[in-house]
């Protein structure tokens, strides 16, 4: 099985393209809504049509976390315990990391064309300009799965396997992402959001080099 992993908040505007790009590439879409602790946010939840959009395409919802005896809802405290809330599946199943304001370009190899053990890597276009970086986008679940320590760091038990040099490149498929087609609204919170989390990740990124 292949599960695309996606999170967001508010995304009405972006996210009905992101699951368009999905159909007919993953066995199941699983989407993590909910603010973060440090993103400047009022409600904690979506508010938008972002949870019905996610319904009519058939996705699974993961609403935020609910604390307290009364169940009061809560933003995530940061972004790496969210995207640890989609690594439901089994071990020797497959995901697929993807954002909202994200396109697949192209096709995923099917599950029978993915080899045990190996993390993939795709490129990333940026809407607009010509930078292609690669982002670590696909692996497999191995064993006590969580993003730790940064919110590109994924761990497999005692592994990190989401380094982006270690990992298998695919030809052929790649990542648009429309960063530029944002609010200015919208840009202005990631960038104060941003602001807070390169700092509060610089140590482990420069410890273990990525």
């Amino acid at each position: 099985m292949i599960t695309a992993g996606v999170i967001v908040y508010d995304e009405e505007r972006m996210l009905a393209g992101c699951l368009e790009s999905l159909a007919g590439q993953v066995d199941r879409v699983v989407v993590v809504d909910g603010a973060y602790a440090q993103f400047p946010h009022g409600a904690p939840f979506s508010t938008d049509a972002t949870e019905e959009i996610v319904r009519c395409y058939g996705a699974d919802w993961v609403p935020c976390p609910r604390d307290g005896d009364d169940g009061h809802p809560r933003a995530w405290e940061t972004q790496m315990e969210k995207r640890s809330a989609y690594l439901v599946g089994d071990v020797g199943d497959w995901y697929f990391r993807i954002d909202a304001d994200e396109r697949l370009v192209g096709n995923l190899p099917a599950e029978d064309e993915l080899e045990d053990g190996v993390t993939y890597a795709m490129r990333v276009r940026w809407a607009g300009q010509s930078m292609r970086p690669w982002t670590t986008c696909l692996f497999q679940h191995r064993g006590r799965m969580r993003y730790e320590g940064a919110h590109c760091a994924l761990w497999s038990d005692d592994q990190l396997i989401s380094r982006v040099g270690e990992a298998r490149k695919l030809a052929g498929v790649s990542l648009l992402h429309l960063k530029n087609f944002r609010t200015l609204e919208r840009v202005s919170a990631k960038r104060a959001y941003y602001a807070w989390q390169w700092p509060a990740e610089r140590e482990f990124r420069e410890r273990w080099r990525i």
